[in-house]
């Protein structure tokens, strides 16, 4: 009995966090701008943080996802002030709108297309490519670390 209720258990956890999200969200709140992370909306936040340098008359998200934002100075990733990437002249070059996590597959002749990993709800367009007065920005060279990410 006591091996059964663990099975079940187990796979109940794998069936709630394999249909999880993250969920990223600014949030202008008593005069700041805030930046959370957490599972489900409205649920247990993981991460929040103040973004410090923010100007909040000036403080826009720019794409669905909510990781990527400006004001009239500068450019912040997940809650973060980005530096080199300026804010007043930043433009969006690229967005995605397919989902990565996405793909065809081949079963018994016929082409099929199959969840690799994450939930499809989860999915959110998001922006892959940034443009300034400086040139183009790849937000993956923002994710691997080749800016730098202020608190």
């Amino acid at each position: 009995m006591k091996k059964r209720l663990l099975v079940l258990f187990l796979v109940l956890g794998v069936i709630s966090f394999s249909t999880s999200c993250y969920i990223y969200e600014y949030e202008k709140k008593d005069g700041k701008v805030i930046f959370s992370q957490s599972i489900v909306p409205g649920g247990h936040t993981i991460k929040t943080n103040q973004v410090k340098k923010a100007d909040l008359k000036t403080f826009e998200v720019l794409d669905k996802s909510e990781k990527v934002a400006r004001d009239k100075k500068n450019f912040y990733y997940m809650g973060k002030l980005v530096k080199g990437i300026d804010g007043e002249t930043v433009e969006v070059v690229n967005v995605e709108t397919k989902n990565p996590d996405m793909g065809k597959k081949i079963v018994d002749g016929i082409e099929v297309t199959v969840r690799l990993s994450t939930a499809a709800h989860c999915f959110k367009p998001y922006i892959t490519e940034v443009r300034d007065k400086n040139g183009n920005h790849l937000i993956m060279d923002i994710q691997s670390g080749m800016y730098e990410l202020v608190e």
